[in-house]
């Protein structure tokens, strides 16, 4: 199947994340471990929606944000929405940045108009 990525971040060379979709709308997540991809959506609450934006602070903090102010997490284990419906169901978010906190779990993100 054909796909778009839209954002890519790495922790190191054995250590990158890339988001998109795939041509038939899904979302698309993918793990680079220094010898191949592999995909990172089976299981947990992936969001639904065109992904435009990864930022981690470690392999088991990764947050993703897209289209229609989808946020998204992964805990090293699975990923999970997160609500995020103080701002307006068609804003779509296209990058993040995360500043830990005292607990690792802080975030923040822009919008690009």
């Amino acid at each position: 199947l054909n796909k778009d990525l839209e954002g890519v971040f790495c922790l190191s060379d054995t250590d990158c994340w890339a988001v998109g979709q795939w041509a038939n709308q899904e979302p698309l997540i993918e793990y680079w471990d220094g010898v191949s991809w592999q995909l990172r959506t089976a299981g947990g609450d992936v969001p639904a929606e065109n992904l435009k934006g990864i930022h981690c602070s470690n392999t088991n903090n990764c947050w993703v944000v897209g289209n229609n102010r989808t946020v998204g997490y992964w805990n090293g284990t699975t990923w999970q929405s997160i609500d995020f419906s103080q701002v307006s169901a068609a804003t779509y978010l296209n990058s993040l940045i995360i500043l830990e906190g005292p607990t690792g779990t802080a975030l923040q993100f822009w919008r690009e108009q």
